[in-house]
């Protein structure tokens, strides 16, 4: 028996992500200021920061291990230690997980953020690519 295949006449590149995923691991500071009906209504005084870790780093993104429960929509301010840098993002929670002991792993999309802190974080990314490749540190 033989099949005969038809050679496509067109393709189509598919590419989910936007930005490259870093294996990045590092104590946050993060805050919720708002869910999936808007931004909270509290002063700057009334804030309550939460403590998680980074486990990785895009330039659209971050995946955030924390014990404080989020919600799909929340809306989160994070200070973010990378490098020399202390970069203050804001975040809209887009996936919800839990891990083996029950803490809940997060996929945060950065919102409001402008076309020259995408660049700083491709840039800081890029060096931190570039020092795992050294050290034989494989990611995603």
């Amino acid at each position: 028996m033989m099949i005969t295949l038809k050679k496509p006449e067109k393709f189509t590149k598919i590419q989910r992500r936007n930005f490259v995923r870093v294996y990045f691991l590092s104590n946050i500071l993060f805050a919720v200021i708002g869910n999936k009906n808007g931004l909270l209504d509290i002063n700057e005084d009334e804030i309550t920061f939460d403590s998680g870790y980074a486990l990785d780093l895009s330039a659209g993104g971050i995946r955030l291990s924390a014990t404080r429960d989020l919600y799909l929509g929340d809306i989160i301010m994070m200070n973010i230690p990378v490098k020399e840098e202390n970069l203050s993002l804001k975040g809209k929670v887009v996936r919800v997980e839990k891990d083996e002991n029950n803490k809940g792993i997060y996929g945060i999309c950065f919102i409001d953020i402008d076309n020259k802190t995408v660049d700083k974080i491709m840039r800081i990314l890029f060096q931190i690519m570039r020092e795992q490749r050294k050290l034989g540190i494989e990611g995603d």
